[in-house]
Parts: structure tokens; sequence; C-alpha cells
């Protein structure tokens, strides 16, 4: 299932990296490498320590927002095929490029990058498992943003062509059809046992408290240690202890589409198939306009 990245006699067949292997490919001059770095406003990251305006050399920043359908009025949803095709061509890439995504903070909307690059179609994508700091203590280097004056227009129209699996997002009303179909689907809710319990108020004030029926919640930071996702036994042990069962088809969500990926990530690297992400998340379900059942 996954493609095995080879960088300066470096194989992997795993879709995180190291530092070690980030670095040996920033020499590559024979294969064609975009670095981005994924930033997102959310109240949940945490500063890395490190003057925000370094990142590492030849990196480009990529807003998850700005990855965002600009029609929809939930956040963070997922852009159409045109639109994605807009934006990332501005970036001069091709369907050729190899893409690694790393976050200042470590672990937490790269995941989201990555599972939309693969719902395109996109072969080569692959995850810094390390936090900016991590790097930095290494002693490999890194570049000021504010000296950097990329000159988007010049790398325009580089005709990337999207090819869009539905498979990878899912909407409410399959959802729907999951909870009613429990030896069929399962659904993995990624935020906190707090605010799944509905003892927390959610972060978004139209929104009611508590989980979607019949789901399961596996907290992503559960997955996460230091910036850096656990060792993959250990992830899977957590999959084990909650009887995740990858003969169903498996639904994650979360808030509001983004740490539903991380939980999809570690999904695909236990090679579990049947796998989507409920994009609309609990910023769709959880509206007090609507009357989709809650538990408690």
């Amino acid at each position: 299932m996954n493609n095995k990245l080879k960088i300066k006699n470096i194989e992997t067949a795993s879709p995180l990296i190291n530092c070690q292997q980030l670095y040996h490919s920033l020499s590559d001059t024979n294969t064609n490498i975009c670095i981005f770095e994924i930033t997102i406003k959310s109240v949940n990251q945490c500063s890395s320590g490190i003057d925000d305006q370094l990142i590492i050399p030849n990196a480009k920043k990529m807003s998850i927002e700005e990855f965002s359908n600009p029609n929809s009025e939930l956040p963070h949803m997922m852009p159409d095929s045109k639109q994605f095709e807009e934006r990332i061509s501005n970036y001069g890439i091709t369907n050729n490029t190899l893409i690694i995504l790393y976050e200042q903070s470590g672990i937490y909307a790269s995941p989201r990058v990555w599972w939309m690059f693969k719902s395109m179609g996109h072969k080569n994508v692959y995850i810094l498992n390390a936090t900016i700091s991590q790097w930095v203590k290494l002693g490999l280097p890194v570049e000021n943003v504010k000296n950097l004056a990329p000159d988007i227009k010049s790398i325009r129209n580089q005709g990337y062509s999207a090819n869009y699996n539905k498979d990878f997002f899912c909407n409410i009303n399959k959802v729907k059809e999951a909870i009613d179909n429990p030896n069929e689907y399962q659904i993995v809710d990624a935020r906190s046992l707090e605010r799944f319990q509905g003892k927390q108020a959610e972060p978004r004030k139209t929104l009611r408290s508590g989980h979607i029926p019949n789901s399961i919640n596996l907290p992503f930071q559960q997955l996460l240690s230091n910036g850096k996702f656990i060792e993959l036994e250990a992830i899977k042990q957590q999959f084990i202890d909650l009887n995740i069962d990858g003969s169903k088809s498996i639904i994650f969500t979360c808030g509001s589409g983004v740490t539903a990926c991380i939980l999809a990530f570690a999904g695909y690297m236990l090679n579990y198939t049947n796998l989507s992400v409920y994009d609309g998340s609990w910023s769709e379900w959880g509206l007090t306009s609507s009357n989709n059942p809650i538990e408690k």
C-alpha cells in the first residue's frame, strides 16, 4: 500500500521521515522536491520555542486556510479538484514532485495536508516526524523567511492535474448510514475525552456538546509525544484496545476535519484500507441549528 521513498540511498516504506532523511534530501538535485511548512490558525497548537520566521532551507509556507474551500461556511473543508489545482500550481508543483511536509511545533495539521494530497492522487508525499526545535538541536540548517523573496508569479501554471478519489472524505449522509450499520462501519472521534463526553464546551459557540451516536473516542494526542508520532506498535495497540476493526469501513471525525486526519494517517500506516474522514466533522454535526442525534 505504501510507496517506497528513496533519497540519497535512504529507502523507507513509511510515509514518515526523520530529520536526517530530510536533510539528505536537501542536496538531492536529481529529484524534484518541494518542502512545505504547514500552518493553521488553532488554539490547540503550542509554540515551538523557535522564531517562527525560521524555516527549513527551500521550504514554502502553506496555510490550511488557504487550501480550504472558500465556498463553504464550514471551516477547513476540502477544496474541489479545480480549486486544488489552481492553488497548488502556484508553488510550481507537478504530479511527479516529491512533497515533504513539516510543522514548527510538530504533528498537528500536516496529516490533513497529506490526506488532501493523497485524495488528489499524489503518490510521493511524506511527513517529517519532528519539530523545528528538534531540527535545530541537531545542528541542521535553517533560513530566515524574511530574507526570501519568492516570485510566485514566475512559477505558476505548472500543469498539476488532480485525480480526486472521493473515498478519502465522506459527507454527513455517509455518517448517518454508518450509525445505522455498525456491522459495516465504525466511527472514530479524535477530539478529547471531555469534549466527546460533552463535559467540555465546544470552542465554537454555534455547536452543541457530545458525540455522534455509536462512535469511539481516540483522542489524537494519544498518538503523539513531543510533537512526533509514537512508535507504530504503540499506535497499533491503541487501535486493538478500542477494537477498531480493519475489516470495516472506518470514518474518522474531529472538530473540523483536521485532527481526524492524524488518526486516518495512523490507520494508513497500519495498512487499514477502508478509511475516510468526515470533512464536516463536529462543525457540521454539532450545529445547534441541526437535528442530528447526539450522545453524551
